[in-house]
């Protein structure tokens, strides 16, 4: 491997890192927005809405972030 490839690799990793930071923080975010609803725990009792809401919400921000990375 030469100097190239390896700037690419620190530059992809470091970006990769940089999405899923901001992936968690929106998550955060979201529970922060929904007081009422304790997300975590609905997650843990199976509530299949809550997932498909929450699954949405993953995609929509991962979505942003790579176009806003772009």
């Amino acid at each position: 491997m030469n100097v190239s490839s390896i700037s690419v690799l620190a530059g992809t990793a470091s970006f990769g890192l940089l999405g899923m930071f901001l992936l968690l923080l929106g998550f955060k975010a979201f529970e922060l927005i929904t007081t009422r609803l304790d997300v975590e725990k609905q997650l843990a009792e199976g509530n299949y809405a809550v997932a498909i809401v929450v699954a949405t919400i993953m995609i929509s921000l991962s979505w942003i972030i790579v176009h806003s990375m772009t």
